[in-house]
This record gives C-alpha cells, structure tokens and sequence, in this order.
C-alpha cells in the first residue's frame, strides 16, 4: 500500500449521501494523503466532477436524486471523466446490483462495511492502473 505522500496532488471524489460515512470517508482519504471533494447527490457529483476531473470517485450506489446505474452512465458519457475510476461503495450486496455496477463502468464494487486499509488499498491500485494506461497510450501514440 503507498503512503500519504505518495498520494500528495491526487483528488478523489466523495459521493455519499449519509453524512456521518461522508465524513468518514473525507477524513479516512485525507490521512491517505488524497484531497478530498464530496458531495451527498448525484448531481452534485456530476457538477464537481466536471470542475474537477477528480482521479478517482468512491460513490454510493445508492442515491436520493438518481440510481447508481444512471449516475455511472452520465459520469462515462463526459469525455474527460470517462477514463476516472469509480469505486461502487455501498450496503447493497446482492450479486445482480454488483455485476450492474462492474458493466456499467464501475471498476470496483464494495460493501459496506468495510475495512479501511483494503479500501485505500483498492483506491490506490486503480488510481495507479489508471496512470499505467495512460502512460502507455502516450507512449504508443508517440511510437505511431
């Protein structure tokens, strides 16, 4: 697992409507080393995310204003998010809800509750496959 200063400039995005597990989850990413946005809505998370390109949103699948699905299919529809990974966070554990998530764009799925250090974990190695990948577009566009 890296450490905080290893995670010093990368952003993640907090969508969570409960705010007792919002704060959780904002201090738990901070003592990682990430700054932190949030938000408690769907359209919330898509007004930020699109200010921000965060490089990696943990978000409810659960949601007051929208679905978790539909959430994941307007964030994959903005190009400049379309690459950011998202981490599904939530109680529902029932096996159709999981594989709605993983086809839909979700690159990881986790039920609450959890263990902090796996999630940071988790967190860390899809921010670091998402920099691999793009390391090598560039390196293959340059090669073409």
């Amino acid at each position: 697992m890296s450490n905080a200063k290893d995670n010093a400039g990368l952003c993640v995005l907090v969508v969570e409507d409960e705010d007792l597990m919002r704060r959780f989850l904002h201090k738990l990413l901070e003592e990682g080393g990430y700054s932190v946005i949030e938000t408690k809505t769907a359209a919330g998370a898509l007004e930020r995310a699109r200010s921000a390109t965060p490089d990696l949103i943990l978000m409810d699948y659960v949601l007051p204003d929208m679905k978790g699905l539909r959430l994941l299919e307007a964030i994959r529809s903005q190009t400049p998010l379309a690459r950011v990974p998202i981490i599904c966070l939530t109680d529902r554990n029932d096996i159709p809800t999981k594989r709605e998530a993983l086809e839909n764009g979700a690159v990881d799925y986790v039920t609450k509750p959890f263990d902090r250090r796996e999630l940071l974990a988790r967190i860390s190695r899809h921010i670091q496959l998402k920099d691999q990948i793009k390391e090598t577009e560039t390196r293959l566009a340059q090669a073409a």
